[in-house]
């Protein structure tokens, strides 16, 4: 799966990064890399229900390292990937 990154986002919409982070942030009050850094965990967080594993999670959400994966899911969840899934199952 490959996913989105600002200058992909930006080429696509015909915008230079400088612009598309001016016209992010005045429109949606948030940064470009910050959207997609939220998406991704969003993404994350269904692969994680759908019984992926944090590894390929990580891969699959547009993460190069798992070990980083886990430290921004932790920041934006607060739980880390493996909390979260003994959660899920606890829920279950």
């Amino acid at each position: 799966m490959r996913t989105a990154g600002i200058l992909t986002v930006g080429s696509f919409s015909s915008l230079s990064r400088s612009l598309l982070h001016t016209k992010m942030k005045s429109l949606m009050n948030i940064s470009m890399g910050d959207y997609i850094r939220n998406k991704r965990i969003e993404l994350a967080c269904d692969l994680l229900k759908k019984g992926f594993n944090v590894s390929e999670t990580a891969y699959q959400a547009g993460f190069s390292d798992p070990n980083y994966f886990s430290k921004v899911f932790k920041k934006y969840v607060g739980n880390t990937p493996s909390e979260y899934i003994i959660k899920l199952n606890f829920r279950k």
